[in-house]
């Protein structure tokens, strides 16, 4: 049988080799913390040696496809309608799950306890590399990236990890060379028939569009309400990011589950270059919840969640705390489509360090003139938003809307985000897949800020073709328009537009565990 992984955890550009299964709705905590190099190598260790523990517990007459049965049903975003027994775990809330979004076609989410490895190269061309609002200059990139994952499942567990890296070779960027890291790392545990946990954390390193497009899918990993803002376009400068999400939760009984989890996030940058035009903010986000949902029909689980968030900023321009108090519906209408909303008030205490000058002095001047004035403003929203996910053999929708109070993505402090998403992916034939992507985000900044209110429009559309060469070889052309227009940050506005285009060739091979 020729197996065929998906495409969530592996680059953009060889995601046609990527394996993705269907995996356990077991519920969720995550390693929060993760960085590149000792502590990375603990975090393998430590899952490996689970794996290692529950493989040997497994009866002599089991095969590694039995693992996931034997969990449960599959999560929603792999096949949405709930069990009718009482002896199946119920659904986490589609708006709370952590499981990395994922585009894979049902014919991809059929297989576990597989290894894959490969390689991918590819070259860019953008018409604007400096993300300059005048006077754009394009570029060629050329990229090379290996990448590992391994996939598995037992009776009680089901361990995914994840690498990938290379170089990127710039045209006319300096430095000439960058390079670029993705590692990912989830772990789900039934720790008793009624407590399912789950840990994951994703840790990226980025420098420019031509490092993100290949590494792409990494930087989100959890549900709509522990999202960070990814709608904006920060000027060049290189990105650490570590997302990392907590959860665990209880069924106590056939109709009702309460969970708590946590969800960290951080956002660094260096190597600004200089004469960049805004700002970049360095972000930390904790944010911790609770919910309680209950089984009002076979297909329909509604309930409540409160979410408290801290949001900080360095320079400290900003600090933030934020309540929420939200109640949600999650409806399973067929096995293919699944449907949820969310609305309730949130809460945000923003303390602002206004900085203003003295009559006559010029802001260009030493900061030793500056005058910092701390403010402190309290506002309330109504925060709401709507998923949609539909999945079958040839084709794989997801669309939503959101509002709520986030970060600003590295150029604002905190905003109120307005958001709006569409992706599209259908098998045109049997070895050729189409992708349809678009997204769009409004942010408005909230607290007191140095010429008036500060808002950032940005809007992304891309649209790719992936061809299946040969068995373990597959090409993927692909184009993406973006813009980004704002208001009251600089004077002049510096509105950025992006014309991209670009052709990857990967070569992947995947290998069974264990048999």
């Amino acid at each position: 049988m020729t197996i065929r992984p998906a495409a969530s955890l592996l680059p953009k550009m060889s995601a046609q080799f990527q394996l993705t299964i269907r995996k356990p709705a077991i519920c969720k905590l995550t390693i929060c913390k993760l960085t590149i190099g000792k502590s990375a190598a603990l975090v393998f260790l430590l899952v490996a040696a689970v794996c290692c523990c529950a493989q040997s517990r497994e009866p002599a007459n089991q095969t590694p496809d039995q693992g996931p049965s034997q969990i449960g049903q599959s999560a929603p975003s792999a096949n949405p309608e709930p069990q009718s027994s009482s002896e199946q775990p119920a659904p986490v809330p589609v708006l709370l799950d952590g499981t990395v979004t994922s585009l894979a076609l049902s014919s991809e989410l059929e297989r576990t306890n597989y290894w894959t490895g490969g390689i991918a190269a590819g070259a860019t061309y953008d018409d604007n590399i400096l993300s300059s609002p005048s006077g754009s200059t394009g570029g060629a990139s050329f990229s090379l990236m290996p990448f590992i994952a391994i996939d598995q499942s037992r009776a009680r567990m089901h361990a995914n990890l994840s690498y990938a890296a290379g170089f990127v070779a710039n045209q006319h960027l300096a430095p000439q060379t960058s390079y670029a890291h993705n590692l990912g790392a989830e772990f789900d545990y039934r720790l008793s028939p009624h407590v399912d946990l789950r840990m994951q954390d994703h840790f990226s390193v980025t420098t420019n569009f031509y490092d993100q497009l290949a590494l792409e899918p990494v930087t989100s990993g959890t549900g709509t309400l522990q999202q960070p803002n990814q709608s904006v376009i920060t000027p060049l400068a290189r990105q650490i990011s570590n997302l990392a999400d907590a959860e665990i939760t209880y069924q106590f009984s056939p109709g009702d589950m309460v969970g708590a989890s946590a969800t960290f996030y951080n956002l660094t940058f260096r190597d600004i270059p200089a004469g960049t035009t805004l700002d970049l903010l360095d972000t930390q986000t904790q944010k911790i919840s609770a919910f309680y949902s209950h089984r009002l029909t076979t297909r329909n689980w509604a309930g409540v969640t409160y979410s408290y968030q801290h949001l900080s900023f360095d320079p400290a321009v900003q600090d933030a705390n934020t309540s929420s108090f939200l109640l949600f519906d999650t409806m399973y209408l067929t096995r293919k489509l699944t449907f949820s909303v969310f609305a309730g008030p949130e809460v945000s205490e923003v303390d602002s360090n206004v900085v203003t000058f003295p009559p006559g002095v010029v802001s260009d001047v030493p900061p030793i003139f500056a005058v910092t004035s701390p403010v402190s403003e309290r506002r309330t929203l109504v925060a709401g938003g709507a998923t949609l996910s539909w999945r079958d053999q040839r084709n794989s929708v997801q669309a939503g809307v959101s509002r709520q109070v986030n970060d600003g993505g590295g150029i604002l402090g905190v905003v109120e985000l307005n958001t709006a998403d569409l992706a599209w992916r259908r098998r045109i034939s049997q070895f050729t897949t189409l992708s349809l992507a678009a997204v769009y985000g409004d942010n408005t900044a909230l607290g007191a800020l140095v010429g008036g209110p500060a808002q950032l429009q940005a809007a992304s559309a891309s649209v790719s073709l992936e061809h299946q060469l040969r068995h373990s070889l597959m090409v993927t052309l692909g184009y993406a328009r973006d813009y980004q227009r704002e208001s009251g940050i600089v004077s002049p506005p510096a509105d950025v537009d992006h014309n991209r285009g670009w052709i990857t060739v990967s070569y992947s091979f995947t290998r069974p565990i264990g048999r």
